[in-house]
């Protein structure tokens, strides 16, 4: 359900069923009756569940529905949707695509796909994570083995709260919201884990490489 509201669409319900119609096409589908209730048009397509187990989801591709619906309310298309898959209630699924989930919270959006200058602070703040990472693999301090305790409850932590972020919003602007708290726990752990002896160590002998007369 998550998912479809934030595609948008027009909500629709009565007693029984609760349905959602692409927003750009609802003028075409939903049908207005002079006592300002809806009837679906024959052929149509949309998103239906019961409301008695709004946990199955059901697309309908050719409507022969005759019922009569209220309107619910209507959502505008996210202008950032990620295309997160549906999951299996289980446990192995929610293992498999957790690795996507955070790579989807800890890096999205891209400088690829900036749409707006909102988009692109985020996309600058993501090229900033990506930048400390890779210091840290290339630059680790092992001196952080001290804190071992600490830095295993601050990335599991944060890892667990990207990868649930992740499986469950599928808005970027929301991500971005979400994941604060979970930064708040892994950028200074992996600030810690730089050496900066080692990135100086690294620079001077690169400058003496390359560069001896400057």
């Amino acid at each position: 359900k998550a998912i479809s509201e934030a595609k948008g669409g027009v909500f629709l319900e009565n007693d029984k069923n609760f349905i959602c119609i692409d927003y750009y096409k609802s003028d075409g589908i939903a049908i207005m009756q002079p006592n300002s209730t809806y009837k679906i048009k024959n052929g149509s397509e949309y998103i239906s569940w019961k409301q008695n187990n709004m946990k199955d989801t059901t697309l309908v591709k050719n409507s022969n529905d005759t019922a009569t619906y209220k309107m619910f309310y209507a959502i505008p298309p996210a202008n950032s949707v990620l295309e997160i898959r549906k999951l299996k209630p289980n446990l192995i699924d929610l293992i498999k695509y957790s690795p996507v989930a955070i790579i989807n919270v800890l890096f999205q959006p891209t400088l690829f796909n900036v749409k707006s200058w909102l988009h692109l602070v985020v996309a600058i703040e993501n090229m900033f994570l990506i930048l400390i990472i890779i210091l840290a693999i290339l630059f680790y301090d092992k001196k952080i083995s001290k804190h071992k305790a600490v830095v295993t409850f601050s990335l599991v932590f944060a890892f667990l709260l990207f990868a649930l972020i992740g499986i469950t919003i599928p808005v970027i602007g929301s991500i971005v919201r979400y994941r604060t708290i979970g930064l708040l726990f892994f950028v200074p752990i992996i600030l810690m884990m730089i050496d900066v002896g080692k990135i100086k160590a690294s620079y001077t002998k690169f400058k003496n490489l390359y560069f001896p007369y400057f």
